[in-house]
């Protein structure tokens, strides 16, 4: 699914850009998520309500039309933006979620990600399976890190998941520049605006069958 201009999903890329202004005050995925709860730890179930229908948060949302048939998704969405940050840094930060989106407009969390744009990919590995949680893989060290003068390409792989979207029920995709619940951004030299790029810019949903 690309990007689209008037925020959808769409089957074909479109030749254009769309704009966004970060906010550092963004309540984030929750305080009871995955960043600061071991999984499974005391029992407690990770809750994100807060995060996917809080219509407040500054997110840069594209929604795909109902699905004609059931998706069953096995795997890590990757998402591929062509981002290009403003010009008070050579940087940026994104927070992915993937989301479903019902028939009463009651919006299912279903995977994530995040990333500094700066940390480039330091190595593929092409022999692994669509849908693989590590088809590559960032070094995070400091001298590795690449600042961006321009636009750039960035890769993110979310959190696997194994789900089946229903008939009828929409795919979201959320993009924001903050999680202050979770992350001090605004520690970090990062761009307070960005544009992505369309053309080329996608979620790659890896589903049963793929090859």
């Amino acid at each position: 699914y690309f990007l689209g201009s008037e925020q959808q999903l769409l089957k074909k890329g479109q030749d254009s850009t769309i704009s966004h202004e970060v906010t550092d005050i963004n309540p984030g995925s929750s305080s009871i998520s995955r960043w600061n709860f071991a999984l499974g730890f005391l029992s407690l179930d990770m809750e994100y309500s807060p995060f996917v229908h809080e219509p407040s948060r500054n997110d840069l949302v594209f929604t795909s039309k109902k699905l004609e048939s059931d998706l069953a998704i096995t795997g890590s969405p990757i998402l591929v933006v062509d981002i290009e940050p403003g010009l008070d840094a050579k940087d940026a930060v994104l927070f992915i979620t993937l989301q479903e989106v019902d028939e009463s407009n009651y919006v299912h969390y279903l995977s994530e990600g995040n990333i500094r744009i700066s940390h480039p990919i330091t190595k593929r590995h092409p022999d692994r399976p669509v849908g693989h949680a590590q088809p590559f893989v960032r070094s995070f060290r400091r001298s590795d890190m690449e600042f961006v003068d321009g636009k750039r390409k960035v890769e993110i792989a979310l959190e696997p998941v194994a789900h089946t979207i229903a008939e009828g029920h929409r795919i979201r995709l959320s993009l924001a520049g903050s999680d202050s619940t979770n992350f001090q951004t605004s520690a970090l030299e990062v761009s307070k605006s960005w544009k992505i790029h369309l053309k080329e810019s996608a979620i790659s949903i890896p589903t049963i069958g793929s090859n």
